[in-house]
């Protein structure tokens, strides 16, 4: 079937193939440059910002057009301009402004954006349904509608007649693997790639009816097109796609190289490296967690947690020494830690974790009684604190009590709703709470 395609048609797949092999090569080799490429501020949101730019620009020059699609174009010329303000948190970061009161209590990362009011990232059944709902209805207008456009379904056709731009059939898996990636099954923030694809999906559908709309051709479909038609068609996609990602690079390098801006992006950069390393531990690839670890390590030598997971890695390895080395060194910090802190519960807390990995379940259990008595006095004495809340919370996770540990969460989010820290443990305990029941104890006496 493919031999006998277009030009624009054979260009359109093989950039879907360039950015989606780019993107899998990235992510299961090269996580640091996978971050750039996918996380807020970096080149992946600046190439989506792009992407729906190049689509809005010629959308627009379709609304001016007469053509029965005329009511659609201006309606995703809307569109594409909200998504771009959203993506930029409608210019906050870029111009430093603090968020309203309304967004930092409510929006579930802090931003001025709106659709971060009901999806984060935080898993919520809320998120989980619009995520299988934006999914099935991308594989309708981008596989579905223009298939059963082209097998003459009355329904599809009616539609179409109604004004509604059927998406050629070529650049169907663009939106099949988009809505794949927005639900998230694989945890590799892969919903990011889904916006890039989607971006390219709208651009290709605005340069292909302009061009047809402009020169009246009659069937806005492949098989209609002449070859200089495709040509034109898929030279244009080819030029406004290098345009854009250049333009990502550009942008991407500015914000980076301000000082202000570069200070936060690093921080997420850290916070990413840290994430993938978590996720490739699950999927049992210990050398490059270890190798994410280590950089962690070296920008944070005195953070015990991340020695403990250097510690895990190398032992899943089969690399006996570097474990004890590195379980070791989180034993030497916390110790030093209890001993100028003994009343401390997050070092109680850190001495439960290295203990259960040396395998001394008896010093673990001692110290997470004593968490247990420090937090539950906290609380006592402080009971509109919402730190003592919080930590009272984290010493019952550590106990397998997560009804209990949810209740804490709970309490320190609405006692301040603000901070981003409770919001996330919040969310978090909710998930433990419901894959694991209410409590699977663990024993302290």
């Amino acid at each position: 079937m493919i031999q006998n395609w277009k030009p624009h048609q054979i260009i359109g797949f093989l950039l879907f193939l360039f950015v989606t092999v780019t993107y899998f090569i990235l992510a299961a080799k090269f996580p640091l440059v996978y971050i750039w490429a996918t996380y807020e501020d970096l080149y992946g949101e600046w190439l989506q910002v792009y992407l729906f730019l190049g689509a809005l620009f010629f959308l627009v020059k379709l609304s001016f057009l007469s053509s029965r699609y005329r009511w659609c174009f201006i309606a995703l010329s809307v569109a594409c301009l909200y998504v771009i303000l959203e993506e930029i948190s409608w210019g906050q970061r870029l111009f430093g402004f603090s968020s309203p009161q309304f967004f930092e209590k409510n929006n579930l990362q802090g931003e001025t954006n709106l659709h971060n009011l009901i999806t984060g990232p935080y898993s919520t059944q809320l998120k989980a349904a619009i995520e299988y709902f934006l999914a099935a209805a991308l594989v309708g207008y981008g596989l579905l509608y223009p298939l059963l456009i082209r097998l003459e379904w009355k329904l599809a056709l009616f539609v179409e007649n109604l004004g509604v731009p059927a998406p050629p059939l070529h650049i169907a898996a663009l939106f099949v693997v988009a809505a794949v990636l927005e639900l998230g099954l694989f945890g590799f923030n892969e919903a990011e790639v889904a916006e890039i694809l989607i971006g390219m999906a709208l651009m290709v559908i605005a340069i292909h009816y302009h061009h047809a709309v402009r020169h009246n051709v009659s069937v806005v479909e492949s098989d209609a097109l002449s070859r200089a038609d495709s040509n034109t068609i898929g030279i244009t996609v080819v030029v406004v796609f290098i345009i854009c990602a250049m333009s990502a690079g550009v942008t991407a390098y500015a914000v980076y190289s301000n000082p202000r801006l570069k200070v936060g992006i690093e921080n997420r950069i850290d916070n990413g490296i840290e994430q993938f390393a978590r996720r490739y531990e699950r999927y049992e690839q210990w050398e490059m967690s270890a190798d994410l670890y280590k950089r962690i390590h070296e920008k944070r030598p005195g953070s015990a947690s991340t020695l403990r997971h250097l510690a895990r890695m190398h032992k899943n390895m089969g690399d006996n020494e570097n474990f004890l080395k590195y379980v070791n060194k989180a034993l030497k910090l916390d110790l030093r830690r209890y001993q100028r802190k003994p009343n401390n519960v997050a070092i109680h807390h850190s001495l439960v974790h290295s203990y259960r990995l040396v395998g001394d379940n008896k010093k673990a259990s001692s110290h997470l009684k004593r968490a247990l008595r420090l937090a539950s006095d906290n609380t006592r004495k402080y009971p509109n604190s919402a730190r003592a809340a919080y930590r009272l919370g984290k010493t019952y996770g550590l106990m397998g009590e997560y009804a209990l540990a949810f209740e804490q969460f709970d309490k320190a989010y609405k006692l301040k709703p603000d901070s981003k820290k409770y919001r996330k443990w919040y969310y978090r305990s909710r998930i433990d709470l419901e894959r694991n029941g209410r409590s699977t104890t663990v024993n302290v006496n």
